[in-house]
């Protein structure tokens, strides 16, 4: 909001403030301002929470003291917005680094997205069967825990007669990807 509009929406007079230094105003400067007795908010007169410098067209720069409701009743509440295109692919990205799936989820008649973020536990897989016939499965949401587990199987089972070992990895599609294969499948 421009000071202009700021002012009238408050129904202000600039002439009414007091007035600001010319340099930039810091935090110490405000704390000092609103200091241990409070100022009446430029507004309503309760007690002033907050206080800035607004260069004022007629009166040049004055301190603004307002009180919180005053405050919030006129803070800007517009946002730049990004494509969502590209919010989308930095969140795609973070759910991939996370290794979380994350998906989008429209509510068509409000024009809405909504994105929905879970765990994915099925993510790394490992099966061990015996004569093509699953005996045992285990699902990890971390590689490395799927790698460990492939590793320690081959080891704990890897004696069964026809024992067969293998990692896979669920994509977001939610198909499943060999990774791995004890003994290698190409033996």
């Amino acid at each position: 909001m421009n000071v202009p509009d700021l002012l009238r929406s408050l129904a202000l007079d600039p002439a009414d403030l007091k007035p600001a230094p010319r340099r930039p105003a810091n935090a110490q400067d405000a704390a000092e301002r609103l200091g241990p007795e409070p100022l009446p908010c430029a507004a309503c007169g309760t007690p002033a929470r907050s206080t800035r410098i607004v260069d004022t067209l007629s009166h040049g720069r004055r301190w603004l003291d307002l009180c919180r409701d005053c405050m919030l009743a006129t803070a800007d509440r517009t946002r730049p917005t990004a494509p969502i295109a590209a919010t989308l692919d930095v969140l795609r990205d973070a759910a991939e680094e996370a290794g979380v799936i994350a998906r989008v989820l429209v509510d068509p008649p409000k024009g809405r997205h909504r994105v929905q973020v879970m765990a994915n536990l099925e993510r790394y897989r490992v099966t061990l069967t015996t004569g093509g016939a699953v005996v045992m499965q285990g699902s990890w949401s971390i590689r490395e825990t799927g790698e460990r587990k492939f590793r320690s199987w081959i080891g704990s089972y890897g004696s069964m007669p026809g024992a067969r070992v293998t990692l896979a990895e669920q994509s977001a599609d939610e198909t499943w990807t060999e990774l791995k294969a004890w003994p290698d499948s190409a033996a």
